[in-house]
C-alpha cells in the first residue's frame, strides 16, 4: 500500500465545478497539487499527456507561479517529456466524480522556463511562494493517440484554475 503525506493544500477558488490546492511536501522538493470536484456531477480534466500505455505521466497542463521575498514573480511550466519519444502517446485522463479530490506529486525540478538554466539551479536561499494553475481543454488528438473510444465524447473541463499559495523555504 502506498503512503500519501498528509497535507493541508492552500486552495483557490472553484472554477467550473474544480479547485485545485497545492501543498509543499515536508523535507523535499516536491509539491502535491490537489484538484477536487466541488459539484454533485461527474467531471473529466485532461492534465497532459502519458506515456508507454499508462506507465509514464507528464501533466503538462499545469503551470507554477513562484514569487521570491522582493515581489519578483516568474512562472513555469511543466516540462513534456524530451524530443524524439517513440511509442504509443495518450492523454493524461482523470475522471473525477462529485466531490472526488485527485492528488499528484510533482518534483520542483520538472517545472521550467523557455530558458532550462534558470530553473531550479538558480533559486537562492531564501523563502519564496508558490502557487500552480491549471488550463483545461479538451484533448488534442494531434498530440496524442486518437484510437480510444469515445475519447472526443469524454465531458472534459474547459477554463484556467489557480490554487492558493503555500510557502517554501530553500537553504
Amino acid at each position: 500500500m502506498l503512503a500519501v503525506e498528509p497535507i493541508s493544500p492552500s486552495w483557490g477558488p472553484a472554477v467550473n465545478q474544480l479547485r485545485i490546492g497545492i501543498g509543499v511536501v515536508s523535507n523535499s522538493s516536491d509539491i502535491w497539487v490537489c484538484f477536487e470536484n466541488v459539484s454533485e456531477t461527474d467531471i473529466v480534466i485532461n492534465l497532459g499527456i502519458t506515456l508507454a500505455n499508462g506507465k509514464t505521466h507528464f501533466p503538462t497542463a499545469l503551470a507554477l507561479t513562484v514569487t521570491d521575498s522582493e515581489g519578483k514573480t516568474n512562472r513555469f511550466r511543466y516540462a513534456p517529456p524530451a524530443a524524439g519519444i517513440a511509442g504509443r502517446v495518450d492523454p493524461f485522463v482523470v475522471p473525477l466524480p462529485a466531490r472526488a479530490v485527485y492528488q499528484i506529486r510533482c518534483p520542483l525540478k520538472s517545472f521550467i522556463q523557455n530558458d532550462p538554466s534558470k530553473w531550479p539551479g538558480s533559486m537562492t536561499p531564501g523563502r519564496y511562494r508558490l502557487a500552480v494553475g491549471f488550463v483545461g481543454k479538451p484533448v488534442n488528438k494531434t498530440e496524442t493517440n486518437s484510437d480510444m473510444a469515445g475519447l472526443s465524447l469524454m465531458p472534459y473541463l474547459s477554463g484556467e484554475v489557480s490554487s492558493g499559495e503555500s510557502l517554501i523555504s530553500i537553504r
